[in-house]
């Protein structure tokens, strides 16, 4: 298992080429074969290898659920795939998408891999890697709360707006917006502080917006 208890953004800006080592980690935790200043990962223990594997004994143990339409010649068929991730698994969702072309892509309080300028008064930038990728944008959704201390949630916006997905329209805080349609990037409100102080109505919006992101039909 790699080093998921290092926060990936927290340690790479604490070295001198924080873009390289963003990405050099992001594909280290992928495929376990690049070097990373921050982590180390073994090939048998990177997401790749880790992904086909299961995928393997999914269909080998239980064929009647056809896992072998999620497999070519023992290799995961990417664009059946829709890859989905919260904080750090964001991120690596985000690099998945930008070397494979998925199904679908849902970036929750993520990716967050930005930059802060060369002095003081520089704005922050999101990480060069996010600047191109296969997967089109248009398969993108991304969920964050506006009190997100932790990318923090200036730094996810930033990263989605590199990413695309400000194309599709603002940003829409869906518990309190009409039903969702073609909409990529979601921010709920500060008022939504935890599940526990939800009304009945944002808690079933909360629950429609999830639905959304995962099953909404793409637009083209």
């Amino acid at each position: 298992m790699y080093q998921d208890g290092v926060a990936v953004n927290a340690a790479c800006r604490a070295v001198a080429d924080t873009a390289s080592c963003l990405e050099n980690t992001r594909l280290a935790i992928l495929d376990g074969n690049h070097l990373s200043p921050v982590v180390t990962v073994t090939h048998a223990n990177g997401i790749d290898n880790r992904l086909t594997k299961l995928l393997q004994y999914l269909d080998q143990t239980y064929p009647e659920e056809e896992w072998s339409d999620f497999l070519d010649d023992g290799r995961p068929i990417w664009k059946r795939i829709a890859v989905a991730g919260h904080s750090q698994g964001g991120g690596q969702a985000a690099m998945i998408a930008k070397l494979r072309a998925v199904a679908r892509v849902v970036l929750f309080s993520s990716p967050g891999d930005a930059i802060a300028g060369h002095a003081p008064q520089d704005p922050w930038h999101a990480a060069p890697w996010l600047s191109a990728q296969v997967t089109p944008s248009n398969r993108y959704f991304g969920l964050a709360h506006d009190q997100d201390k932790t990318a923090p949630y200036a730094s996810i916006l930033i990263t989605w707006e590199a990413l695309g997905l400000t194309a599709f329209g603002p940003l829409v805080a869906p518990e309190s917006s009409a039903p969702l349609t073609g909409e990529r990037t979601l921010s709920s409100p500060t008022s939504l502080q935890s599940e526990g102080s939800l009304t009945r109505t944002e808690r079933r919006a909360t629950i429609s917006t999830h639905r959304f992101v995962l099953t909404a039909r793409l637009s083209c």
